[in-house]
């Protein structure tokens, strides 16, 4: 029938509070933009900056805890957290990005920065389905912050993985590519993930869900129906049911309703 399940299914048990600065809000409306193009309206990350820009918060992780020396991250997420399309969020999607994206040498030859002190790239081991570790050659002091302004370090794996050379049938993954037009995996890779706003079909954890191609005039993203973060009153956020960006006018867009 296509109708969702209770928003009570929908969230996990410790979804994250947020107190707005005008008490509870109402749902509804269209926020309209001229661009979303790297817009935290977008994205979120690991870890957010406090309101003093100087601390940092657990955000899409739900706790932490690391070791004296500052080498061992591990990594804790919220128990019934779901992507868009209702599939687990688990640390599968943390692991396998880290082992098969950001060890890959086919597709990060130099690895991914955020990951690697002098002594070279960490690992990664995961504990269980909610819980992973980041174990670094040196003492990383920064890490945290660097988790605050990183790029997602995660894919929805149960939707990724036909589309990386690690995890893929070789057989279909070259058929893919041949039939997307795209010169490789690695491109295939990228346009499948979207970046989180390019492909209605990349599930996502974030506010919005895409529901337009790049391509066309107007972007459109509705609520995520799955979001994991709840008012003082607990319900369930965003309240803006909709936004719609677009680059091409000039005209200065405003807010229709929150």
């Amino acid at each position: 029938s296509g109708a969702l399940p209770a928003a009570v299914s929908r969230i996990p048990k410790d979804a994250q509070v947020v107190a707005g600065p005008n008490g509870v809000g109402k749902s509804g409306g269209t926020l309209q933009v001229r661009s979303l193009g790297g817009s935290d309206l977008l994205f979120e990350y690991p870890f957010s900056y406090n309101a003093d820009q100087k601390t940092t918060s657990p955000n899409i992780i739900k706790s932490y805890k690391v070791n004296s020396a500052r080498t061992e991250y591990t990594m804790y997420l919220r128990d019934g957290m779901k992507w868009s399309d209702g599939a687990p969020f688990t640390a599968d999607d943390w692991v396998n990005y880290y082992k098969y994206i950001a060890l890959n040498k086919d597709y990060a030859p130099q690895g991914i920065s955020a990951f690697v002190t002098k002594s070279g790239p960490a690992s990664i081991t995961k504990i269980d389905k909610t819980t992973f570790k980041y174990t670094f050659k040196d003492p990383y002091w920064n890490f945290l912050y660097t988790m605050s302004r990183l790029t997602p370090p995660f894919v929805p794996w149960h939707y990724m993985k036909d589309f990386n050379s690690m995890s893929a049938d070789p057989t279909k993954l070259k058929a893919l590519v041949a039939a997307s037009g795209l010169p490789n995996w690695q491109a295939l890779w990228d346009s499948k993930l979207g970046n989180y706003a390019d492909n209605p079909k990349t599930p996502t954890i974030f506010r919005w869900v895409p529901t337009s191609l790049p391509t066309a005039p107007v972007k459109v993203f509705v609520r995520n129906p799955f979001y994991w973060k709840v008012d003082t009153a607990g319900n369930q956020l965003p309240y803006i049911d909709s936004v719609q960006s677009s680059e091409a006018s000039g005209d200065v867009l405003l807010v229709s309703a929150l």
